[in-house]
């Protein structure tokens, strides 16, 4: 897991192994998930124009 002010990050793995033949042949499976989210921040000079009010 990984965490910052704008970024989050999780994962989850797994695996499962099986031996045939008195141990000489392997058979793996494993799976791996990821998870991310982040928010965008801009420099104020690429952010949209908020709407003036003129007085």
């Amino acid at each position: 897991m990984s965490s910052e002010y704008d970024y989050f990050s999780a994962g989850i793995r797994g695996s499962y192994t099986k031996l045939f033949n008195e141990k000489n042949t392997e058979l793996s499976v494993n799976a791996n998930i990821y998870i991310d989210t982040w928010n965008a921040i801009y420099p104020t000079e690429l952010r949209p124009l908020e709407k003036m009010v003129m007085v």
